[in-house]
């Protein structure tokens, strides 16, 4: 089996199933790590039997043979992964420009159109290179939208100044999902079989309240938890992150989703 997953920490659950399942059931996954931003090169260029993709390239992908699960990365709430940081707070209605990271291609269109809805239409925002190394030189010196892990160590750093799920959420009450994990429909009937144990599979174990965090924190060998506090890591994956929700809540989010990236301006 062949699943294509982003490279994110919000993965390790996905991930601690995943190996559990293929050791119960002597199943191979071969597990493929892509950011966002090449997420969309490696569908064109390969087939997988599970995907996890962004929220962007779901219609897309389902015109290519897949179909969406109700296995998904969203948020009904404030998520620390998703944000701008800066070095001291500063009001949103006084923003005029920003950093955003390069991979954060959605995030910072969804970012600026939603705050084109609250008003503020003269946002400028310039991508630029961060890392571990230069963050505090870069967060210093502008507001920065961070995504992913880099942005889950800035939240124990920096002041937050836009939570980008906040956000959405004063503006529409469903769920943000940033991810769906798709499967594949072009196969033999043996292989769909398997697809569909797998996904059912996932979604009873990563239900909220069936997840047992504290097992997938001592399997996980990720290089964020030399940076961020367990407790912290801990919230993260029980209360901030979703990953199971119902097909119709997970349709209307992506609608809105696409409203609103369609009144985004375009960004360099």
């Amino acid at each position: 089996m062949k699943v294509l997953l982003l490279s994110y920490f919000h993965n390790e659950p996905i991930m601690y199933v995943l190996e559990r399942y293929s050791k119960r059931r002597g199943i191979h996954v071969d597990i493929m790590r892509v950011n966002p931003a090449t997420c969309k090169d490696s569908i064109l260029k390969e087939s997988f039997d599970l995907a996890l993709v962004p929220s962007s390239l779901v219609e897309q992908a389902c015109s290519m043979g897949y179909k969406i699960t109700d296995v998904v990365i969203a948020c009904r709430d404030s998520l620390r992964s998703v944000r701008v940081f800066y070095t001291r707070s500063v009001p949103v209605d006084k923003l005029r420009d920003i950093y955003s990271t390069r991979e954060s291609i959605v995030s910072r269109r969804l970012l600026v159109s939603l705050l084109r809805m609250h008003g503020l239409v003269d946002l400028t925002v310039k991508c630029i290179e961060v890392s571990l190394q230069n963050m505090d030189l870069i967060l210093s010196t502008k507001p920065t939208l961070l995504i992913g892990d880099l942005a889950l160590v800035a939240s124990s750093r920096y002041r937050t100044v836009i939570d980008l799920c906040e956000l959405w959420l004063s503006l529409y009450k469903v769920p943000l999902v940033f991810a769906v994990l798709l499967a594949r429909t072009t196969c033999d009937s043996k292989r769909s079989e398997i697809i569909e144990d797998v996904v059912e599979t996932l979604r009873r174990e990563l239900v909220q309240g069936n997840l047992n965090v504290d097992d997938v924190l001592s399997w996980s060998q990720h290089w964020i938890k030399r940076h961020v506090n367990r407790d912290v890591l801990r919230n993260y994956l029980s209360n901030e992150i979703i990953y199971v929700m119902k097909k119709e809540e997970v349709a209307a989010s992506l609608s809105l989703i696409k409203q609103a990236l369609a009144q985004a301006p375009p960004l360099n």
